[in-house]
């Protein structure tokens, strides 16, 4: 969606010898479409005020540490919560190969096995992973770990997730053990104090033994900053839960005024991640972070410092605010 938005303005469908004439009429109108639509979003994020950007410093501070932690990895933001991390990460590693391994995986999980139409749900869930390599026979041939991202508080969205997989592991006779490797949770938690007797959602009795040890890591913020992504912030999408997975219309987008706010705050992050600033900005923090030993985190600052000489000082959208209708106290 964002990155259709975003297409350049001399886009020009490439025509096949064999393309007739109504092909290319239908391929302009698809163009002109898209091209409304980014001058639609961009005209609305410009005349729409927002508090939003108060959060901008602690966003640039979270990617970082989620990018230090996963540098290794493939990061699969699970859920509406953690959207606006996604979309402030694609602009930061806009012209670069690690933006590649983002995903954005709609899921939520609420329901009891036993509900009626529970099979159908699953097999349409299972049919959308497969589409995105997230089934277990992909997993296992990935080239990287894949690290789940998310808002943690009890940790039962995590819990539900992996419990999908290791279920469908054992109906497929795939070994579970194998793809438990392939598998890291990043949890963004409210920050507490530190001290040994702090207790920690992984350390709950129902995860021991999930994942391999070390497999499970924490991004701490501002629980202010928290509660406005997980309770608070307008998203793009709707929830995606179980009674959804096997409806044909929740794979279609859905347009209200919640969700126009949303895509308003989706292409404002987009925009100010692609800025040259912020992007050295980050790789500014990137390189403060202890993982910076690792050869995977170099290359990725080494990455953004090097392509951001491909960018404007300063994108347009940078200084726009995003859309919002109350700021969180």
């Amino acid at each position: 969606m964002i990155e259709a938005a975003l297409t350049p303005p001399t886009l020009k469908p490439a025509f096949p010898k064999y393309c007739n004439e109504k092909q290319k009429v239908r391929a302009m109108r698809k163009v002109a479409e898209i091209l409304l639509e980014r001058h639609a979003l961009r005209k609305a994020s410009k005349n729409v005020a927002s508090n939003e950007s108060y959060y901008s410093s602690q966003l640039l501070t979270c990617c970082a540490r989620v990018i230090a932690l996963g540098s290794n990895c493939d990061l699969v933001f699970v859920g509406r919560s953690p959207e606006s991390i996604f979309d402030h990460l694609s602009g930061l590693l806009w012209n670069t190969r690690f933006k590649e391994r983002l995903t954005l995986l709609h899921f939520s999980h609420r329901a009891n096995q036993d509900e009626e139409g529970w099979q159908e749900a699953l097999q349409a869930l299972r049919e959308y992973f497969t589409s995105i390599r997230l089934d277990p026979d992909s997993l296992i041939h990935r080239d990287r770990p894949i690290a789940f991202v998310d808002l943690v508080s009890s940790g039962t969205t995590f819990y539900r997730l992996i419990e999908l997989l290791k279920n469908w592991c054992h109906e497929t006779a795939i070994d579970w053990s194998a793809v438990r490797k392939k598998i890291r949770i990043i949890g963004i938690v409210q920050r507490t104090k530190t001290s040994p007797n702090t207790a920690r959602w992984q350390q709950c009795s129902e995860w021991k033994n999930v994942l391999a040890p070390g497999a499970i890591k924490n991004v701490s913020i501002d629980k202010y900053f928290w509660g406005y992504l997980g309770d608070y912030q307008k998203k793009s999408t709707i929830s995606f839960h179980s009674r959804q997975w096997a409806q044909e219309q929740a794979y279609a987008p859905v347009r209200n005024e919640d969700t126009l706010i949303g895509i308003q705050n989706a292409l404002y992050w987009f925009e100010a991640g692609s800025s040259r600033e912020r992007r050295l900005q980050f790789a500014q923090l990137l390189s403060q972070q202890p993982e910076m030993k690792e050869a995977q985190l170099r290359n990725v600052v080494i990455s953004l410092r090097s392509r951001s000489n491909d960018l404007p000082a300063k994108k347009t959208g940078g200084s726009r605010k995003p859309a919002t209708k109350s700021k969180v106290q």
